[in-house]
């Protein structure tokens, strides 16, 4: 399940200000300000520099960036390990389905001592599973694409549009996403079922995630079928 979300942005340019250089993103020597929404900056602001939400019991370790999570990051604050916005969903329902339905087939297809399956379609099928997983948590603890916040007016002039949101200006296919509370790169969409949005960062990973999932269902339910099949046939 995919839901779109695009909050609109206005190409109305920030108040005037004393025209400087504009400095590139990711010059050295400069801890990253990324563009994240200034009404979560202003709430965090007024509570003392947290937000009060259910977020916080859960997640106390990790530094908030909008509604994503920091669990790990360098030294000029690109993330490493981020969660997004709908980690309940992707941790208490993607991850649970995935393995509740592999354990399944496995357990009554595969390693059981009288499986009428071949032991090599173990070798095949566990690794499988341990690649959707590996592509999931690539998906869902990357950054997909975090823009920093730019308020040079030099920016405006070579092509880029304000954006209200976040109080920056955003390159075209830059779009901010109002439940992660950040600026994406090449935002696509939010995916409830890894749990974050998807950009430029994350959209290879996402895409193979989708590949690899589609294969371990259509191997599983293969599976089903033949043991499906040699049992009517054992059972004349």
């Amino acid at each position: 399940m995919e839901i779109i979300e695009e909050a609109p942005s206005t190409p109305t340019s920030p108040p005037k200000s004393p025209r400087r250089k504009a400095q590139p993103p990711s010059s050295s020597g400069r801890k990253k300000q990324f563009a994240v929404s200034t009404k979560w900056e202003a709430e965090a602001a007024a509570n003392g520099g947290t937000t009060r939400d259910f977020h916080r019991f859960f997640c106390c370790c990790a530094e908030r960036l909008g509604n994503m999570f920091v669990f790990c990051k360098r030294p000029d604050g690109s993330p490493i390990v981020i969660a997004g916005p709908c980690w309940p969903f992707c941790c208490f329902v993607t991850v649970p389905l995935i393995l509740g339905a592999c354990g399944a087939v496995s357990y009554w297809l595969i390693i059981r001592e009288n499986s009428a399956l071949p032991l090599w379609v173990s070798y095949i099928y566990f690794p499988v599973l341990g690649f959707v997983l590996a592509a999931l948590f690539g998906v869902s603890c990357t950054d997909p694409g975090l823009m920093e916040r730019v308020t040079d007016e030099e920016a405006g002039e070579g092509g880029w549009f304000w954006n209200e949101q976040v109080g920056s200006y955003r390159p075209p296919g830059a779009l901010y996403c109002r439940e992660c509370g950040v600026l994406i790169q090449d935002y696509d969409h939010l995916c409830p079922w890894t749990g974050t949005g998807i950009g430029r960062k994350n959209m290879l990973a996402f895409k193979i995630f989708l590949v690899g999932i589609n294969i371990l269902c259509y191997f599983s339910v293969t599976l089903i079928i033949i043991a499906l099949l040699q049992g009517l046939v054992i059972g004349e």
